[in-house]
């Protein structure tokens, strides 16, 4: 069974993809951002988003309405545009926070992004509407019904 490949579609190339793998900060601006400079990262949010590309695990800790959300929202749709296969676990301390955070978050920036058109967002799940099974990002809690 062949490996399947990254999707390759009208809005990336593989060099984009290349490309975008190692440059977190420009996949932001290009594709979340859409290029719109009313639109940009405050210095700690770059700090995190080039400490979820160098890292496997990252914690941030920080006072209220500095962006920790919008970054994990950034760092999500840029794991799932970036690596084959990706699944995403976006977890919290209880699911309230997930689903009235992360996932209207999440949502915000698929719409205004580049991406709107290619990824399908659900109350419990976001997915390459290509791919449902296997490239996907899902809200979890340790409380959350199975």
């Amino acid at each position: 069974m062949a490996k399947q490949k990254i999707f390759y579609s009208d809005i990336f190339t593989k060099e984009m993809v290349a490309f975008y793998k190692t440059h977190i900060i420009e996949f932001v601006e290009d594709v979340v951002f859409n290029g719109n400079k009313e639109f940009f990262l405050s210095d700690q949010q770059k700090e995190f988003l080039l400490e979820v590309q160098k890292y496997n695990r990252v914690a941030a800790k920080s006072g209220k309405g500095i962006g920790k959300t919008s970054s994990v929202t950034f760092a999500i749709l840029w794991f799932l545009c970036c690596f084959d296969n990706a699944k995403v676990v976006a977890s919290a301390p209880s699911f309230q926070t997930l689903s009235s955070a992360l996932w209207p978050e999440i949502s915000l920036w698929l719409n205004r992004s580049t991406l709107k058109h290619i990824f399908t967002q659900t109350a419990t799940k976001l997915f390459l509407t290509e791919y449902p099974q296997t490239w996907f990002c899902e809200p979890r809690t340790a409380t959350t019904p199975e």
